[in-house]
């Protein structure tokens, strides 16, 4: 990391307030642990992580604005290789019709050729996510909340004994390319390890919530059955799904 002291002087909307993380080299740590952050700011009380492509200017100070920055950079001070490129070619794509999350793998594989259930990796990911499924359903009276299929299978060892390692996130895998979990928050009662009331399959799927009538779930991750495209009160449904292509 190139450490010196100052800050990002334009639009910081893709940062994440990390803070207390402790002392600054802590912030440091916690922006080389995540594929999705380029640089970290703040202090010994104050830690801010920014995302990669979304800073493009900085102001470099003293220690009487006591704020340091960290940018990561390679052997020769340069941007690492492994970050100069995205790590998805990302879409979101809609439909008029519901959609299982079997439907969705299929569609994204026939308009990307490789393409996968793409994973949110970052705030810029997270919010191209989120309002790109807004603008095409900005408010169904009809639903508490609608979802965007995404990355993410129960493993099978989770599915009927919640042992060591199905807690949280680490209950899935099939993440393509994909190391930071950030942007997978669930809501209490998440994931949910029963079977769907219709006692045919396991809820084994991911989807990333927006707000319709509801909002206390907008912005969370359910798991939900791969095989229906919606709860089955039908006030949870999805008409969209997040397609990428892992960059070469």
């Amino acid at each position: 990391m190139l450490l010196f002291w100052g800050y990002p002087t334009q639009d910081t909307t893709y940062c994440v307030n990390k803070s207390p993380a402790g002392a600054f080299e802590r912030c440091i740590d916690l922006c080389l642990e995540s594929d999705s952050c380029m640089l970290s700011y703040g202090n010994d009380s104050t830690c801010i992580l920014c995302d990669i492509f979304t800073i493009s200017s900085i102001s470099q100070t003293d220690s009487s604005e006591n704020t340091k920055l960290a940018i990561k950079v390679d052997q020769q001070n340069q941007c690492p290789e492994d970050v100069q490129s995205n790590l998805y070619t990302k879409s979101v794509f809609t439909t008029t019709t519901l959609m299982t999350r079997n439907n969705a793998l299929d569609l994204c594989k026939s308009y990307a050729g490789a393409g996968y259930l793409a994973g949110v990796t970052s705030a810029a990911e997270y919010n191209y996510v989120m309002s790109s499924s807004k603008l095409s359903f900005p408010n169904m009276t009809n639903y508490d909340y609608l979802g965007v299929w995404i990355s993410g299978l129960m493993k099978s060892g989770c599915q009927q004994t919640q042992g060591a390692g199905c807690s949280g996130i680490s209950a899935f895998q099939e993440f393509p390319g994909q190391t930071t979990f950030d942007y997978y928050n669930f809501p209490a009662g998440y994931p949910n390890f029963a079977m769907r009331g219709t006692g045919d399959v396991y809820l084994r799927c991911l989807q990333l919530l927006f707000a319709q009538q509801k909002s206390a779930f907008g912005g969370k991750v359910i798991n939900t059955a791969c095989e229906y495209p919606c709860n089955e009160a039908e006030t949870i449904c999805a008409y969209s799904f997040s397609c990428g292509v892992l960059a070469t």
